[in-house]
């Protein structure tokens, strides 16, 4: 296949809305920011230019418009020329396959924010191997879906190694997170609407029901869902955490990884390895037992809840955060 030369370096699909006005920012604020092109793309061509002009993008970011993300024809004609595409267009499952496939040919390197793991075991199962073929990178969940707990639990391991040698293992690691709101962005509560709704087929949610379905060797059992649990050594306890499954999958596939290596090149690369029993588990810290059960109460009902196509239409409109709405930065 022939490569076109590149004259985008970063095209950010997925601009106006609310992590890509974030990435967008800190894009243009970086320290190298004249030594690569930046280009923007999404469906509206107004919004796109009212968003670069109020981050102050200036004319050398280029601003291109796409009809439809999942047309195949429209995306290779957008990414033809770019280097490295970073998409924070969710649900991912509904706009992010066509996208992810066609930079795996492409040779283009790919990037998001998704905190889908249904939608990676796609990426993994239909893209990896094209991907190394035409050289293209896939990065995933490159946000607040995963980045903390993956690399919170690389560098435990690491500090752990530190001080008792290369040899030592990790086994069981907890994380609680605490999160200062609970408020979520458009893409998120449009995820979890997919996934109630039946929008991602249940054979594509069927192959999460293995804990380690997107590690490359398995692991040890691992720890079901708990209304209350106890981080160890501490008094900190918390509930259920909206996030944790997903982060768990990605943590537990970071462990493969090492784990794979460690056992094709035994003595060379094991001081990565975090262990054979190495197991992974996260939730949200709350205010004592009685809280975090009945948060995780909340937690369970409400998602529940969101089956129901009337209860779910209710909340979609008025409840639940629209497109380009999320968290207060502060």
């Amino acid at each position: 296949m022939t490569q076109i030369e590149p004259t985008i370096d970063i095209l950010l699909i997925g601009a106006t809305g609310f992590t890509g006005k974030l990435i967008l920012r800190y894009l243009l604020s970086h320290p190298n920011r004249e030594e690569f092109k930046l280009g923007i793309a999404g469906r509206s061509l107004s919004k796109l230019q009212e968003v670069a002009k109020s981050e102050g993008a200036g004319y050398n970011t280029a601003v291109r418009q796409i009809n439809d993300i999942t047309d195949p024809v429209q995306v290779r004609s957008l990414i033809a020329d770019v280097r490295v595409v970073i998409s924070a267009v969710g649900p991912f499952w509904r706009y992010g396959r066509t996208l992810v496939g066609a930079c795996a040919d492409l040779g283009v390197h790919y990037v998001d924010t998704t905190g889908e793991a249904h939608f990676i075991k796609y990426c993994i199962d239909q893209c990896d191997y094209q991907a190394t073929k035409t050289g293209a990178i896939i990065i995933n969940s490159a946000g607040f879906d995963s980045v903390p707990s993956d690399l919170a639990s690389f560098l435990s391991v690491q500090t752990l190694k530190g001080a008792l040698g290369r040899d030592a293992q990790a086994g069981r690691s907890t994380s609680a997170v605490l999160l200062s709101h609970t408020i979520l962005s458009g893409g998120t509560t449009s995820t979890m609407v997919d996934i109630m709704s039946g929008k991602v087929p249940r054979s594509a949610m069927a192959k999460l029901k293995d804990g380690w379905a997107l590690s490359p060797v398995p692991g040890v059992p691992i720890r079901r869902l708990q209304l209350v649990s106890h981080l160890p050594f501490t008094s900190i306890l918390g509930g259920i955490f909206l996030m944790g499954p997903g982060n768990g999958h990605l943590v537990r596939r970071s462990w493969g990884l090492h784990q794979r290596e460690a056992l094709e090149n035994p003595g060379v690369s094991g001081g990565e390895s975090y262990g054979d029993n190495f197991e992974y588990y996260e939730f949200q810290q709350a205010n004592g037992s009685i809280d975090a059960f009945f948060n995780s109460l909340m937690l369970v009902v409400g998602l529940s809840l969101l089956m129901i196509p009337p209860i779910r239409w209710l909340a979609s409109k008025y409840f639940l955060a629209q497109s380009g709405q999320g968290p207060s930065e502060e």
